[in-house]
């Protein structure tokens, strides 16, 4: 099924732990694709999804990175892609992981940014939110995130942009989304989970001719955080291996 410019493979899986059991509507690792395909094309889940101000393209299946297995996708220009969330029967509360890897050294970042589009899937008109790289023409030190339907202007996390893989996390509630970065939460928006209609990530160079590559991998959507592997930033050398599990406590809702 084709929406906008993704395309995305859902997985209905239920993985037993010793916490109980979990629901997984979406696990994508790319592996099945080969090297060089356009995901685009070649998937049934998987959509292009347009931008208004943007040349498009779809996100190419790639080994030069991967956070697990092989292959993960790669965006390098204009790409946008992302899925529809009207057939997976998402439940009120649920999570959603995206691992990410930029290469920090390149300036400006890449203008990319991986999103949660309420009512207007794909796109969202002016109510898209979001974490990344995105720039508008501001040379960011750290990861930065967006509410469109709050400010509307990007704002600067506290994490350092850096040369690895770094993880994403929307955690969704009935009144409210929460946005991590490796384990620490960044920022609250006040939003009700109903009106989420898909999930997108765009690398445009709207704000310039930038160049550079942004890699995904490993994108979740469960039910339950206990199932989905966390790293926890403690410092750029040093980091801490935990699971969501031990943050649950901390979290409305689950």
């Amino acid at each position: 099924m084709k929406v906008g410019c993704f395309y995305t493979i859902v997985l209905i899986l239920t993985l037993s732990s010793v916490s109980g059991y979990a629901e997984i509507y979406v696990n994508e690792d790319f592996e099945q694709f080969a090297d060089g395909d356009d995901i685009g094309k070649n998937s049934d889940f998987w959509e292009m999804t347009e931008p208004d101000d943007s040349p498009v393209g779809p996100g190419v299946a790639s080994s030069k990175q991967a956070h697990s297995g092989k292959i993960s996708a790669l965006f390098d220009d204009g790409q946008c892609m992302g899925f529809p969330f009207a057939n997976l029967n998402l439940p009120d509360n649920y999570v959603v992981s995206t691992w990410f890897y930029h290469d920090s050294t390149q300036s400006p970042p890449p203008d990319a940014i991986v999103t949660m589009i309420p009512d207007t899937y794909p796109g969202g008109g002016n109510s898209w939110m979001g974490i990344g790289t995105r720039t508008e023409a501001v040379e960011r030190e750290n990861y930065a995130y967006r509410d469109k339907t709050a400010t509307g202007i990007y704002e600067d996390t506290e994490i350092p942009r850096r040369t690895e893989w770094v993880q994403f996390v929307f955690i969704v509630q009935p009144d409210a989304m929460e946005f991590y970065v490796d384990g620490k939460k960044v920022y609250t928006a006040k939003i009700n989970a109903s009106r989420f209609t898909g999930y997108q990530l765009s690398r445009t160079p709207v704000w310039g001719k930038q160049t550079g590559e942004v890699f995904i991998d490993d994108v979740i959507i469960a039910d339950t955080i206990d199932e989905i592997p966390l790293v926890q930033a403690v410092a750029a050398t040093n980091k801490l291996a935990a699971t969501w599990g031990g943050l649950k406590q901390t979290l409305i809702g689950f």
